[in-house]
């Protein structure tokens, strides 16, 4: 039970519980899709994002974003935290409103604009120690100095990867080729995500004759933004919560099996009860009731331990930054399902148990002695189903974590077709400002390429935009 509930608890976190944003259910992420490369989850050009913007009904708002990386520098030290630039407006999408300061302006979001940041609460406590009068100092990002404007809230999140660290606003990219955006947008009441689908199917179209160079194939697809959120990791949170149950449905059999051999050396006291005149109904209820109870005491102690549970998965699945993972926590909805589980259970093996004495033969149960008790046939038969049935699933355990073992360790074996022992990976990302020009940039990566060739120890060093099975980047 108390896996169970620790197991729910995290796709509470990230799947069931709504976003902390007003009536978030009306929020969603709008992507672009690519026909021709088969691409259901795409992003976005400025230009198309304005067009959509433009000629959208069903959608009240939408607004647009970015991560990226940023360089902080204090003149002597710099840091490379993630960062989010978004369109002037996409705070008041969300309906969320800083906890110190303001958000952008919609002037901030023009070439040529004054440049202002917006912290994230972490950031703030961490590099201002929470200072208040931290609206109006300057900060150097990407060696330009930027005015803090803004804090958002504990809690508040951007980004489905990394944790955003500061907010700055996305100046227009006139590229319409150039696709880098991601589209968040809010339902207009009464609209549903498939009629916003139809219509912005049909804007999609209108973009692409309009604009076919570069626009070829690419269409819309919306999908709420919770889901958008949660990413890749709900199959994986579906299948461990299986596992779990499974585990739990073993543990039921078990207790089950013990219950029978309990109600075995029972039947004397049942066949006196019901000699007496209680009605089998009654006999029933008292030993639903006992097994409930037992089962109750059972969801109280696994309650218990799935606070450390979950902390422990917390902990474990912190490195791969599961969006609100970390908010996984106790609330109704959970205390809730424990509830269900534990009724579940007590109702499960004590119906069994129920069965198993059914209606006792008088004479034969008053004949056998405590030890003797078998529960009769019905009971035995019942007894080795159990025990067959736990043994099946306890191999189907066994045998999927063996296949699961033996796919990761075929898989670290598997040669990478390159060497990766005492290889190290440094990730360079350049200030924009600085360094503008092509020339300046290959002058640069020279001049780290000889000086880490002189470093002791070093055997050799290369540059690569994309470093092998990692993916894209806007570094080198």
């Amino acid at each position: 039970i108390g896996a169970n509930t620790a197991i729910f608890s995290a796709i509470n976190a990230v799947l069931l519980r709504p976003l902390p944003f007003p009536n978030a259910h009306r929020l969603v992420f709008v992507w672009a899709t690519d026909s021709q490369r088969g691409i259901t989850e795409d992003v976005s050009s400025y230009p198309n994002f304005e067009d959509w913007k433009a000629q959208s009904k069903t959608l009240d708002r939408l607004a647009a974003f970015t991560t990226r990386s940023a360089t902080l520098s204090n003149g002597e030290e710099a840091e490379l935290v993630p960062a989010v630039q978004g369109t002037p407006g996409i705070f008041e999408l969300l309906g969320v409103s800083p906890e110190l300061g303001r958000t952008f302006r919609q002037e901030e979001g023009e070439p040529g604009s004054s440049h202002v940041l917006i912290l994230s609460d972490a950031f703030w406590k961490q590099r201002f120690a929470g200072r208040t009068d931290v609206i109006g100092q300057t900060l150097r990002v990407n060696e330009e100095a930027y005015t803090i404007v803004g804090v958002m809230p504990s809690g508040f999140r951007i980004s489905r990867e990394r944790p955003e660290q500061v907010y700055a606003p996305l100046v227009r990219d006139p590229d319409r080729g150039h696709g880098f955006l991601m589209v968040l947008g809010r339902l207009r009441p009464g609209v549903s995500i498939r009629q916003a689908q139809t219509e912005m199917s049909t804007v999609a179209r209108r973009v692409e004759e309009a604009y076919p160079n570069g626009n070829r194939g690419v269409g819309v697809h919306i999908v709420p933004l919770v889901d958008a959120m949660a990413g890749d990791v709900k199959t994986g949170m579906m299948i461990f919560l299986g596992v779990v149950s499974l585990v739990l449905l073993i543990a039921c059999t078990n207790v089950a099996n013990l219950m029978l051999a309990r109600g075995a050396s029972r039947m004397k006291e049942i066949a006196v009860r019901a000699a007496l005149g209680a009605e089998r109904q009654r006999i029933l209820r008292q030993l639903l009731t006992e097994t409930t109870v037992l089962a109750l005491a059972g969801g109280a102690a696994g309650l218990l331990a799935s606070n450390w549970i979950s902390r422990a998965l917390v902990e474990s699945l912190k490195q791969f930054d599961v969006p609100r993972l970390a908010d996984t926590h106790t609330d109704a909805a959970v205390l809730a399902f424990t509830f269900a589980v534990s009724l579940f259970t007590g109702i499960f093996f004590g119906a069994v148990f129920a069965f198993s004495v059914g209606s006792p033969k008088l004479a034969e149960a008053l004949h056998q002695s405590g030890h003797q008790a078998t529960g009769g046939a019905r009971g035995r038969r019942l007894r080795s189903g159990l025990v067959v049935a736990e043994t099946a699933m306890a191999l189907v355990l066994l045998a999927s974590a063996g296949v699961l073992l033996k796919s990761i360790l075929v898989m670290r074996r598997t040669a990478p077709g390159f060497h990766t022992e005492n290889r190290l990976a440094i990730e360079f990302w350049l200030p924009p400002k600085r360094f503008s020009s092509d020339s300046r940039r290959i002058q640069f990566f020279k001049l780290a390429l000889a000086r880490a060739e002189a470093v002791h120890g070093v055997h050799a060093a290369a540059l690569i935009a994309d470093l092998p099975l990692g993916g894209g980047s806007d570094s080198l």
